[in-house]
């Protein structure tokens, strides 16, 4: 099991990283951190189990850091690290779910007993991903999960790991098809319709605001996907059907986000009613990803920004926002 230590005095990484190493508690420390932000843009989120984090760091404080976590749907215990006079400000993470507390100074004790709840917490969770019951009543968001970190590559799978989900989550019987399309429609309203015209075909969405990448599943050669697809509002579409295999899916999406970038660079479709403040008011000039990120800096210009939390709240997938032509900024 991995961790990580989050804390901008470097000190108390140090003896925490120590402590943890020497005593043989079954936590391996994958990462100390004295920067949050550095943490959140670097570290490999899909194999840390707990995070030792001080609520009161600069650029970004515990509980927002828990919040984003939670929003990019990590299930990573967190412990928070406090001193006495901050344990009021530490009790509003609730929402965030903290596993447990640590104050400072943080004895040993404390430390081996808030390890060993997140120890119990992972096993838990490790025989529930497993459990039939489990995945059937949740395999809708965890076949989502599994295909978005194989097509997006958010997380490299061994092979053993990914023959034993495409059991688990009977992927392996379908043939996929798979487009990136652009569109007004929001991620709600897209969701409704392919609920109301997809019949036996599953599908899955993934992306917000203009861009989405749509994964349709079916067991039948002959099931029309463009059909459904006929039945989208959308402005522009690309993809592929009658894909035989996961890395086939990855493949399309690789080929064809080129593509649907070129025309997503050129696809403006914001509100003439619009309200515009003196920053954004030639906004209009860029192009619609650009837009989207000039007005988000416009609306938050207050507080700790980078690439990661505007991709963040913004809603595009950190793959294609990435390598977003902004050289108009």
């Amino acid at each position: 099991m991995n961790l990580i230590i989050i804390d901008d005095e470097i000190v108390i990484c140090q003896g925490l990283s120590k402590m943890i190493e020497s005593n043989g508690w079954g936590w391996s420390v994958a990462g100390t951190y004295v920067d949050p932000e550095v943490a959140l843009e670097t570290c490999d989120w899909e194999n840390v189990q707990c995070v030792l984090m001080d609520i009161n760091m600069p650029n970004i404080d515990g509980i927002s850091f828990a919040h984003i976590l939670n929003e990019r749907e990590f299930d990573i215990d967190i412990i928070f690290i406090t001193a006495y006079s901050s344990f009021e400000f530490a009790q509003k993470a609730i929402d965030e779910r903290p596993l447990s507390y640590l104050l400072k100074p943080i004895s040993k004790e404390s430390l081996r007993q808030s390890l060993e709840k997140a120890r119990l917490s992972f096993e838990k969770k490790q025989s529930l991903r497993l459990n039939p019951a489990f995945i059937h009543e949740n395999l809708n968001d965890l076949r989502k999960t599994f295909l978005g970190n194989v097509i997006f590559s958010e997380r490299e799978y061994s092979s053993t790991e990914l023959e034993l989900y495409k059991e688990l989550y009977d992927i392996t019987p379908h043939v996929f098809a798979l487009y990136e399309i652009l569109t007004t429609t929001t991620y709600k309203e897209l969701k409704s319709t392919l609920r109301a015209i997809s019949g036996d075909v599953e599908w899955y969405v993934y992306g917000h605001a203009y861009f989405f990448v749509i994964v349709f599943l079916y067991q039948k050669s002959d099931a029309s996907v463009s059909d459904i697809l006929a039945k989208i509002e959308y402005s522009y579409s690309v993809g592929e059907t009658g894909i035989t295999d996961l890395d086939g899916v990855k493949n399309a999406y690789q080929q064809y986000l080129p593509v649907i970038r070129e025309h997503y660079g050129r696809y403006s479709v914001l509100s003439q009613t619009a309200e515009k403040t003196p920053f954004t008011q030639n906004v209009e000039e860029f192009s619609l990803p650009v837009q989207e990120i000039i007005r988000y800096i416009d609306e938050n210009y207050s507080k700790p920004l980078s690439l990661q939390s505007i991709a963040t709240a913004i809603y595009l997938h950190p793959t294609y926002l990435s390598n977003t032509n902004t050289s108009h900024l």
